[in-house]
């Protein structure tokens, strides 16, 4: 229980610094966004706001014991939606920011790297979680 719980808290912290990045700079976050090229430009406004949300609303889960699992499952679900787009990105050769933290983000290639250790770290979670 101890490691799950540890690496809970690690990806709520992961996922909050990432959520407070983005909602510092919204026009950074919604050019990086436009970048992308994946998404309509009149729906860049709503997930400037909603993807920071999502990711504190993911956090206080993860943290919370009666919704660790819930929150868990969140979590790997809103990385599997982050590396699909990453991969899109560089299978199109689009290699700007990965806007993960914001304008502080790094690259698609780097991003997709960081992303599936976050994915092993949450399967593991979930794993250790389930043999209790």
């Amino acid at each position: 229980m101890a490691v799950s719980l540890i690496i809970r808290v690690l990806v709520a912290i992961v996922f909050v610094w990432a959520g407070v990045t983005k909602l510092l700079d919204l026009h950074a976050f919604s050019e990086i966004l436009l970048a992308y090229k994946l998404f309509p430009e009149s729906t860049i406004s709503f997930l400037v706001y909603y993807i920071p949300i999502l990711e504190f609303f993911i956090s206080l889960a993860l943290l919370l014991p009666k919704t660790s699992k819930v929150g868990s499952w969140a979590a790997f679900t809103l990385f599997v939606i982050f590396e699909a787009t990453l991969l899109s990105l560089i299978v199109r050769g689009i290699d700007g920011d990965c806007g993960c933290f914001g304008k502080f983000g790094g690259t698609p290639k780097w991003a997709f790297i960081k992303n599936i250790f976050f994915l092993l770290l949450i399967v593991y979670s979930m794993k250790s979680a389930n043999k209790e």
